[in-house]
């Protein structure tokens, strides 16, 4: 049997996919290595530096009294500035696609989803989705038969990229129709 490869350390920056990555690395290591839950706390010492360190070695004085969730709870609280996750989402409930394509939004919103971890739930990303998209969009979704509370996220994206599609199709034609037109003859 081989020894489980030691995570890569955490330094205490508040950026929340390297915190992540400390948090799922962390628990594959601690699984792979068999070590116990009770000494959770106390090994994930090793695993970090920096101001991440500086915390543990301030706050942490009994390891074998924490849970490995109280743990990554204080150290994120420490780590990240206050109103961190608000922000995220107030982001989360305002996005709207705008400019943007509807890929290009859906991944936006993905992208938040995840931050804010199992807090959104799957019928909660459908009707945020379905409210950021452009009205003539959501329109179409509706003449396709599809509503946010019956189909799911993936069958809503697919209407939506379908529709984008007809839609820009729509302004060629448009725009090729008016050039014809001033180059007729008259």
């Amino acid at each position: 049997l081989s020894k489980p490869e030691v995570p890569a350390k955490y330094n205490g920056e508040p950026k929340l996919d390297k915190f992540q990555a400390f948090v799922i690395d962390a628990v594959e290591y601690f699984i792979e290595a068999q070590i116990p839950r009770n000494l959770h706390v106390q090994k994930a010492r090793k695993l970090l530096e920096g101001r991440a360190l500086e915390w543990y070695n301030r706050l942490v004085n009994v390891p074998q009294t924490w849970t490995f969730e109280q743990f990554l709870i204080r150290l994120f609280n420490y780590c990240f500035p206050d109103g961190f996750l608000i922000a995220i989402r107030r982001k989360f409930q305002s996005w709207k696609q705008k400019n943007s394509s509807v890929k290009v939004f859906g991944s936006m919103l993905e992208g938040l989803r995840a931050e804010l971890g199992n807090e959104v739930s799957d019928l909660q990303m459908v009707h945020r989705f379905w409210e950021g998209l452009d009205d003539k969009i959501t329109k179409n979704l509706y003449l396709f038969g599809l509503h946010p509370d019956h189909n799911s996220y993936e069958e809503v994206m697919a209407g939506a990229v379908r529709s984008e599609r007809a839609e820009n199709n729509m302004l060629h034609k448009y725009e090729g129709s008016s050039n014809a037109k001033t180059d007729q003859p008259t």
